[in-house]
């Protein structure tokens, strides 16, 4: 049978990275809520008086104002090159159908819920990038160098018309959003402030962005953060570029501080359009860092990267639930979160296996399993045989079609589903609603309890009887070999039985709620007839 090529992971330093980028830009969004949408994202400190106030300011504006947009862009573009590497050529269609719905997300978020949306411009840009990452590595080095440079050079010419006599001064952050009680002239209010900012950036300020994630893709194309070659690179980055980003950063938060407390709101809406290119020296001290802290994995790493898998839905959860968005009754923020979940994939059902002593015999027979390699296609020596196969692959095919749109790698599921099954002396109809439970479909699951893939293989099984790898449990035929082996074990402990050995699978055994569930699963996935 025809198997699947393989497949490259999910980084987990892309995925740590993503949550760290992510806190910066809730933080700064929450304090900017309150001068949305007729200005943001930051204002003056508030209360005016205060100290303290202003104290916490410039800490925020100098650590983490524009630090997580500049970020974010960056591992944008590293992600498409992800997707690049581990699709082929499949990437550009599923690529292009994220960013659709990427675009419709961030239209409903930005009109219903924060003008200050980001994920509409990132839509934008993807789909303007969708063929770049085919492009020659060379071309795309000149391309991010070009969108970086004219961006810098008109936000030179934007400021040299700041001093230009007789051009008036903008106020700045003058309306908060609160004086807007009513909800339908909130609603007005807030689109017509997001409309303003995503023409602004579209027609002023979408190279630098674009740049970003170019530089992004010409990174995942040299594998800047997973190959051993690059860590002298970083260990230097990190030790070169900390400070003085760090003191960079101390001056840009100083100048806004005597923009919007000094009576010059336009120098300090100009000095935080640099912002994305100020953040950059210092973010190029501390990704490195957090690169190389990844590559060891600590608890706080693995809670990172679970949390970088979530971005999208943590960043939509956090407008829904700001207390300052009052204008917007609770009851429709809430079903507008719902409705953002339909586009979100959803958290993996635990399958915990609980890691159980074995002997060598049975260590060394499951190795043995594992390690057998498929043929690259069943034969059959009965032809009704054959005739029954291609029926159930073709069935199969179009109930699975709304889960896995593409064809190919459709089929090339259903036939390792199948012939894994075989192999461990399994139901492929059963194997089918045993990954719908566990998994939904979906390659890079991870539940959490940490297990992965289709089958929520629990790492320690690579350690047991595979060769260490936990990564390439989100191999498919890797995923599908474990899992089948690994029930095919449990099953035989249990004597054949299959309630006992599924809850066994799930680390529930004894409790109906796991086995109930896959065997009507089950059902959904038999043949007309089929019992």
């Amino acid at each position: 049978m025809t198997l699947a090529p393989r497949q490259a992971p999910r980084a987990g330093a892309v995925d740590a990275l993503r949550a760290v980028a992510l806190l910066p830009v809730v933080a700064v969004n929450w304090v900017g809520y309150g001068f949305l949408p007729d200005a943001g994202p930051l204002g003056p400190a508030q209360p005016a008086g205060s100290p303290w106030a202003q104290a916490v300011w410039w800490v925020l504006v100098a650590l983490l104002a524009c630090k997580g947009l500049s970020l974010l862009a960056f591992l944008f573009g590293y992600g498409q090159g992800l997707s690049r590497r581990a699709r082929g050529d499949q990437a550009l269609a599923v690529r292009r159908r994220r960013m659709r719905r990427l675009l419709v997300l961030g239209l409903l978020h930005g009109l219903l819920l924060y003008a200050g949306d980001i994920l509409t411009l990132y839509a934008l840009c993807g789909l303007l990038m969708l063929g770049w990452s085919g492009l020659p590595l060379r071309r795309l080095r000149r391309r991010a160098f070009m969108l970086l440079s004219w961006q810098a050079v008109l936000l030179v010419l934007l400021s040299l018309l700041v001093w230009v006599p007789g051009v008036p001064e903008t106020t700045g952050h003058t309306v908060p959003q609160g004086a807007t009680d009513d909800v339908a002239g909130w609603l007005v209010a807030n689109g017509r402030g997001y409309l303003v900012a995503v023409l602004s950036m579209v027609t002023v300020g979408v190279m630098l962005p674009l740049g970003l994630m170019t530089a992004g893709l010409v990174a995942a194309r040299l594998r800047l953060f997973s190959h051993p070659r690059w860590r002298p690179l970083l260990r230097r980055w990190a030790r070169r570029w900390l400070w003085p980003g760090l003191l960079l950063n101390m001056a840009w938060a100083t100048g806004l501080w005597w923009g919007y407390h000094g009576g010059s709101p336009g120098v300090a809406e100009l000095l935080y359009g640099f912002g994305l290119f100020v953040a950059l020296p210092l973010l190029m001290g501390v990704v490195p860092r957090l690169v190389l802290a990844a590559q060891q994995p600590s608890g706080a790493m693995r809670v990172l990267t679970g949390a970088g898998r979530h971005t999208l839905s943590l960043y939509i959860g956090s407008s829904a639930l700001n207390h300052k968005t009052g204008a917007v009754p609770p009851r429709r923020r809430g079903l507008l979160l719902m409705a953002a979940g339909l586009w979100l994939p959803a958290v993996a059902r635990a399958g915990a296996q609980v890691e159980e002593p074995l002997a060598d015999s049975i260590r060394s027979a499951l190795g043995a399993s594992i390690a057998q390699a498929a043929p690259p296609r069943p034969r059959f020596d009965d032809p009704e045989a054959r005739v029954a196969y291609l029926t159930w692959l073709g069935t199969m095919s179009e109930r699975l079609k709304k889960r896995k749109t593409e064809t190919q790698i459709r089929i090339e599921f259903l036939e390792t589903v199948w012939y894994e099954a075989k192999r461990a002396g399994l139901e492929p109809s059963l194997l089918l609603g045993l990954v719908q439970v566990e998994s939904g479909f979906r390659k890079y699951a991870i539940s959490t309890a940490g297990a992965r893939g289709y089958m929520q293989v629990m790492p320690f099984w690579a350690r047991l009887i595979g060769d260490g790898d936990a990564a390439r449990l989100f191999h498919m035929q890797t995923n599908l070999r474990f899992g089948c082996v690994i029930l095919r074990h449990y099953l035989d402990i249990e004597k054949g039985d299959m309630y006992l050995a599924l809850g066994r699978y799930n680390g529930s055994r004894g409790k109906p709620e796991y086995p109930n569930a896959v065997f009507g699963a089950r059902r959904q996935w038999l043949l007309p007839g089929e019992r």
